[in-house]
C-alpha cells in the first residue's frame, strides 16, 4: 500500500497534479502509521497472552 502511495505521489509531483500529490501523500502517511501499528500488535498480543496465562496459573 505504501509503494502505491509513493508512486502516486511521485507521478503527481512530476506531472504537477495537486490532487495526485495529496492522495499519494495521504496513502503514504496511512501506510507508514499502519505499519507501526501492525508491528506493535504483532509484538504485544503474544506477550499479553503469555502474561494472562501466567496470571491464571497462580
Amino acid at each position: 500500500m505504501g509503494a502505491v502511495g509513493a508512486i502516486v505521489l511521485a507521478v503527481g509531483a512530476t506531472g504537477d497534479n495537486d490532487t495526485l500529490v495529496w492522495i499519494g501523500g495521504v496513502v503514504v502517511a496511512l501506510a507508514f502509521l499502519n505499519s507501526g501499528f501492525i508491528e506493535h500488535t504483532k509484538m504485544d498480543y503474544p506477550l499479553y497472552r503469555r502474561v494472562d496465562e501466567l496470571e491464571k496459573s497462580r
